[in-house]
């Protein structure tokens, strides 16, 4: 499971790198967006426009630089002594470019819809994460503030998403986990291959619950059957030991003598064998009468011990 998990996630987030706005308003929304969430930090003069050990995060926003701003950057990396992971970042010393991305990606212009979707693309790059849809549906926004999560909680309800929050331990979480919401998200943010998968997922896990419930239902059934198979069962043993059985109707002597040959008969089989034949109302009247009598002779039976006892 753990396996599909990070098939699905890798795959979806893979898709998701390899997918941009045409617009340019649109690439904007997404840097500033994985900027926020991955980076956005003054170190001495220089602007970390992002730093992550995702090399394919970074040569996205890279890209998406050049096609915005027709900026050309460099990337840097570097080793973190403790962990030996690799870090991936952009920084920018010029004091000419790094006002112009202060100023464009500080407040990006969100009012449009393909570029709150953009906006939310970036911000899964940088932040999201998404469950197993075998197991359960779940999607992901990770903060380290509650303003940044408010905000995202904003732009998705500005695109028919039902985001919401939960503060876990320093992080603040925005999440999805209701599956036409999660493929609602991943078809905003444009990962055509992956909304496919998922909702080929979603329909296997319904039919798999659909499958199980009628399974569950049909043993309840059969489980019923046997038990009061065998307590008619019972209750035509204790009529036919006491001799009473011989002076009940026709129709009872019939239906008890069919019950003992197929114990495992329901009554819509029973009845197909009665002559003439009734429905399964008919058989559950006689059946029902039947215990009557064995109901009234264990009544009997024991007011005679009772008075046994007493002499």
């Amino acid at each position: 499971m753990e396996e599909d998990n990070r098939r699905f996630a890798d795959a979806l987030r893979e898709e998701l790198l390899s997918t941009e706005g045409k617009a340019r308003h649109c690439r904007i929304a997404e840097i500033a967006a994985i900027a926020r969430y991955e980076g956005g930090k003054i170190e001495g003069e220089d602007l970390i426009l992002v730093r992550s050990e995702n090399e394919a995060l970074v040569r996205k926003v890279f890209t998406l630089l050049q096609k915005a701003f027709n900026i050309i950057v460099e990337i840097s990396m570097y080793t973190k002594h403790r962990s030996a992971k690799t870090v991936w970042e952009i920084r920018i010393r010029d004091p000419k470019v790094r006002g112009i991305l202060i100023r464009a990606l500080g407040n990006p212009d969100l009012k449009r819809v393909c570029c709150k979707r953009a906006y939310l693309r970036g911000a899964f790059e940088a932040a999201g994460t998404i469950s197993d849809p075998n197991r359960y549906y779940r999607m992901e926004f990770v903060f380290r503030m509650q303003e940044d999560a408010e905000r995202v909680i904003d732009i998705m309800r500005g695109v028919s998403l039902e985001g919401k929050y939960v503060k876990r331990g320093r992080t603040h979480v925005v999440y999805l986990q209701d599956g036409q919401q999660l493929v609602d998200a991943i078809a905003l943010m444009d990962a055509r291959y992956a909304v496919l998968e998922l909702e080929n997922i979603r329909v296997m896990r319904d039919m798999r619950g659909r499958i199980g419930r009628r399974v569950n239902c049909e043993t309840s059934n059969l489980n019923k059957t046997v038990h009061a198979s065998a307590r008619q069962l019972q209750d035509i043993r204790e009529l036919e030991e006491s001799g009473v059985m011989g002076s009940l109707p026709a129709s009872l002597r019939e239906i008890a003598q069919l019950r003992k040959q197929y114990p495992d008969a329901s009554f819509a089989e029973l009845g197909e064998m009665t002559q003439p034949p009734v429905g399964r109302s008919g058989v559950n009247h006689r059946l029902r009468k039947i215990a009557e009598y064995a109901q009234d002779l264990r009544h009997r039976n024991g007011i005679f011990k009772n008075r046994e006892e007493l002499i």
